[in-house]
């Protein structure tokens, strides 16, 4: 007997962008997820060779979205100062990726916890279409929970 697949839980719908309780609305197209980590290889004495254990020293994720709402996205780099200490509290926001679906359908909201507005952003504005701005975050995960996102 073959088995079926429930193709409900495949998602195909756009995501509304909110980045510290302020919405950035919708993407003009998919967001860039990567994750960013690296890890620690404690070797054996003995041999200098084999690894005894191996450590999770960085998880990060970098995220870049194109933001059709030109005036918040570029009203939030503006207030990017040089000098600041991006890792500090006050540099960083919750993330959230909120599905656009029709009401009284629940989805999963992906959210991270800490994520940093980097400034590295693009403005492309174009003729015809909807501008849009490219924005860079870091997200780092949050030091009282250590959970990097929640979904």
């Amino acid at each position: 007997m073959s088995e079926f697949y429930d193709l409900r839980v495949l998602k195909r719908h756009g995501y509304l962008l909110t980045y510290g309780g302020k919405k950035l609305g919708p993407l003009a197209e998919a967001p860039v997820i990567e994750p960013d980590s690296g890890t620690y290889d404690c070797l054996l004495y003995c041999s200098g060779q084999a690894v005894a254990s191996s450590f999770i020293e960085k998880n990060e994720v970098k995220i870049t979205v194109l933001v059709k709402d030109t005036d918040c996205a570029l009203g939030l780099l503006q207030k990017i100062r040089g000098g600041e200490d991006l890792l500090a509290s006050a540099s960083s926001a919750a993330l959230s990726f909120s599905p656009v679906v029709a009401s009284g359908r629940n989805e999963k909201i992906l959210t991270f916890p800490r994520a940093i507005l980097l400034p590295e952003w693009r403005f492309r504005p174009a003729a015809g279409q909807d501008h849009a701005v490219e924005l860079n975050f870091r997200c780092i995960p949050d030091p009282a929970t250590g959970v990097l996102f929640r979904w």
